[in-house]
């Protein structure tokens, strides 16, 4: 059995069901769309403070992974002698997906905070916009 047909069975997160669920980011851009024509200067100016979160998120991210990086290559050095959690393709996997959900829900989050850094500053347009789409 090849190492991908053994981690596709222990692993219930393959790369179809993986695909076929939306991630935290579509949720949270699904639920902003919906609403930015509802939201008050307040609610607005609150959603955009995201960036900076956005930006911390990232950050740290990339250290994690720089950090499991530089672990890695130090276990290929030890003449394959694994230590730690990520010795093996399922480990690894998971870490892959968990990465990935992170970064879809940083797009996300980037995504309502310059939407609606971008609505507030032109608020009044949209909220005339979004009436005259109203009374249609």
């Amino acid at each position: 059995m090849s190492k991908l047909a053994e981690v596709t069975e222990i692993n219930p997160m393959t790369l179809e069901n993986y695909q076929s669920q939306p991630g935290a980011g579509a949720v949270l851009q699904a639920f902003y769309e919906r609403l930015a024509s509802q939201l008050s200067k307040a609610d607005l100016e609150w959603l955009s403070g995201a960036a900076s979160g956005v930006e911390i998120m990232a950050s740290n991210w990339s250290d994690l992974l720089t950090g499991l990086g530089c672990l890695m290559v130090g276990d290929a050095d030890k003449d394959s002698i694994k230590v730690g959690s990520f010795a093996d393709v399922q480990s690894i996997t998971n870490l892959l997906f968990e990465s990935a959900n992170a970064f879809d829900t940083i797009k996300g989050l980037s995504h309502v905070a310059s939407s609606a850094s971008y609505r507030l500053n032109h608020f009044d347009e949209l909220k005339e916009f979004d009436n005259a789409r109203k009374a249609r």
